[in-house]
């Protein structure tokens, strides 16, 4: 199983780019794909994520939780989908307030069986 996890800064009203572009599991590439598990959390109300599979969208601008802290696996859990190879991963979070805030992520992935 493999992990990716960041924090990541996105300004007022901005949305982020992909936090996933250049990463080992951007694209699913193992097998006949892979599961990917994401959990996220937000330093305060106000971020939104959304999640793209090969440009289809599976979470569309879902609130995340204000907790503040490095999400925790499976309470923080946001999606948990399987990719076929060669799919591509697509996270962005959208603030919708008037200041900076902090996201939390990790993405879990799993080759699928």
């Amino acid at each position: 199983m493999g992990r990716m996890s960041d924090s990541t800064s996105v300004g007022a009203n901005l949305t982020s780019a992909n936090v996933l572009a250049g990463l080992l599991d951007e694209f699913a590439h193992r097998g006949r794909g892979q599961r990917v598990r994401l959990g996220a959390t937000s330093s305060a109300t106000g971020i939104r994520v959304t999640c793209l599979l090969n440009d289809v969208a599976v979470v569309n601008d879902q609130f995340l939780s204000l907790i503040n802290r490095f999400p925790v696996i499976p309470d923080d859990v946001t999606i948990q989908e399987r990719i076929p190879r060669g799919m591509r991963a697509f996270i962005t979070f959208r603030n919708t307030t008037a200041g900076t805030l902090t996201v939390f992520w990790a993405a879990d992935t799993k080759p699928y069986a």
